[in-house]
C-alpha cells in the first residue's frame, strides 16, 4: 500500500514493518516490509484463496504521530 507522504525514515527501508501495523480479515499469515519511505509491501506466507474478499486495516498510530481519533 502506498501512503501520500513518507511515513518511515531511510533506515527503515527494506526492513520488516512493526508487528500489528496491518491486520487482515480474514486473517492472513505473512510479512510486511517497507519498499520505500511511502510504500508498505505485504507478502502472504501462502497463496490467497481465489474469489475470497480480504480487508486490510492499517494501525496508523504505529507509524504516524498524532493520528486523529477517528483514523486509528
Amino acid at each position: 500500500m502506498r501512503f501520500v507522504n513518507a511515513v518511515v525514515g531511510e533506515t527503515e527501508i527494506g526492513e520488516t514493518a512493526p508487528s500489528g501495523l496491518i491486520n487482515f480479515s480474514p486473517s492472513i499469515a505473512g510479512s510486511a516490509s517497507w519498499e520505500d519511505a511511502q510504500t508498505l509491501r505485504f507478502d502472504p506466507a501462502d497463496a490467497l484463496e481465489s474469489g475470497r474478499a480480504y480487508v486490510a486495516k492499517v494501525n496508523l498510530d504505529k507509524i504516524v504521530v498524532n493520528v486523529p481519533k477517528g483514523m486509528r
